[in-house]
């Protein structure tokens, strides 16, 4: 913290999943107000209650260029709510706040639809999978009541993975004005304009690629395997033009990877794409790793953290854990365009420590990136490791 203090121009500070807890608060307080240009935030996966949040309150509040807040899977609840909340009406800056996978419920996500109603800047706030229900029902149709008129940005409202039925989402369309600037996102369903529309995946990434955005961000939608299908027509050929695309935590398996798989043996532009946070097992990574072995070369970044893939953690019964240990030493190996590789938590063990040894020390391949946390490989592991990593001139971390 220290050496933060000491810089004064900081842009973005991006601590998300340090562990941080109340202790760091008064750190955290101080690097916030000697970095006053500071636009994005990430205290994402923290552990802060709604006393850590009171100690940061003012010097988030003095923030007066922050544009992003991050807090997903933090331990806020409908205290710490009120806190972020009381951020959000303060800040004539703040475009998106993410509180998805909080423990807010219903009570915190609406102290945050409140403070939503005045802002004169916000454009996005994140509340999947938060806990909220049809309690959220009355701050709903405030928002879309009082959020009215040209002088406020639309406003999307995320509620993927809530309990919150059809019918509530009918009532919030029937009580929107015409002039309403707020929508809300949830699931295959959303409000906007005073209707309730129902978009498949495959229309939300067609629209996306007619509007020529090369970045598709589908995360925490509550996908699974169908969806991926939708999605994977569509990456496929020369005539995608999108360059990333983004899924992690939802509900897909082997069955989606490997049709994601198939898509890229005939796309050439698609440069990045996370599966993390999903149930894919070894028939998916397989699936994946020999495409980009034998087919793909312009795929860059792959990141498949938080996975039941190898070792113990792996609940596929289709395939041998050895099939996929040989597929993991070709991919590491033998990938031509491949940069970066993001393995962390995925059951890697002593066995597929020796395989990434002997895959590193050929020299060969082209990641230069891998991540590897989270994996209990314990000391033996690491020291195998360490040895195909000292022979390897390519890799950079």
């Amino acid at each position: 913290s220290k050496a933060l203090r000491r810089n004064t121009c900081l842009i973005s500070l991006r601590l998300g999943a340090c562990n941080l807890t109340d202790s760091d608060c008064p750190a955290l307080a101080l690097i916030m107000d000697t970095n006053p240009s500071l636009q994005l935030l990430m205290l994402s996966y923290s552990n802060f209650s709604a006393v850590g949040l009171q100690i940061m309150q003012a010097a988030l509040q003095r923030l007066t260029q922050l544009k992003a807040l991050y807090l997903r899977g933090a331990s806020v609840d409908a205290s710490g709510a009120l806190v972020i909340a009381g951020v959000i009406a303060s800040s004539h800056s703040l475009e998106a706040v993410y509180m998805s996978r909080s423990k807010m419920e219903s009570n915190g996500c609406a102290s945050m639809l409140k403070s939503a109603e005045s802002s004169p800047s916000l454009q996005k706030v994140d509340l999947s999978h938060a806990g909220a229900d049809d309690d959220l029902l009355p701050a709903m149709i405030s928002l879309v009541k009082k959020r009215t008129g040209q002088r406020f940005p639309p406003l999307a409202v995320l509620i993927y993975g809530s309990q919150i039925n059809k019918q509530a989402l009918c009532q919030v369309a029937s009580a929107m004005p015409d002039n309403s600037s707020v929508s809300f996102h949830h699931g295959l369903y959303s409000v906007k304009l005073g209707k309730v529309m129902r978009r498949t995946f495959a229309q939300r990434i067609s629209s996306q690629i007619e509007q020529g955005i090369e970045e598709v961000d589908l995360s925490g939608y509550g996908m699974e395997d169908e969806h991926a299908e939708e999605c994977a027509s569509l990456l496929e050929g020369d005539h995608c033009r999108i360059k990333a695309v983004t899924m992690f935590d939802n509900s897909l398996h082997s069955r989606a990877a490997t049709r994601l798989a198939r898509a890229l043996v005939s796309n050439s532009t698609l440069q990045a794409l996370s599966l993390a946070e999903n149930s894919i097992s070894a028939s998916g990574f397989i699936s994946m790793a020999t495409v980009l072995v034998e087919s793909n070369k312009s795929l860059q970044w792959l990141d498949i953290k938080d996975n039941p893939i190898f070792g113990s953690s792996n609940v596929d019964s289709t395939v041998s854990s050895t099939e996929a240990l040989g597929r993991l030493g070709l991919l590491v190996s033998r990938s031509c365009g491949l940069l970066y590789l993001g393995l962390a938590n995925t059951g890697l063990g002593e066995e597929e420590c020796s395989v990434l040894s002997e895959a590193f020390s050929a020299n060969t391949g082209s990641i230069t990136m891998i991540g590897l946390s989270r994996n209990a490989i314990g000391d033996r592991g690491a020291t195998i490791l360490s040895r195909g990593i000292e022979r390897n001139t390519i890799l950079h971390s």
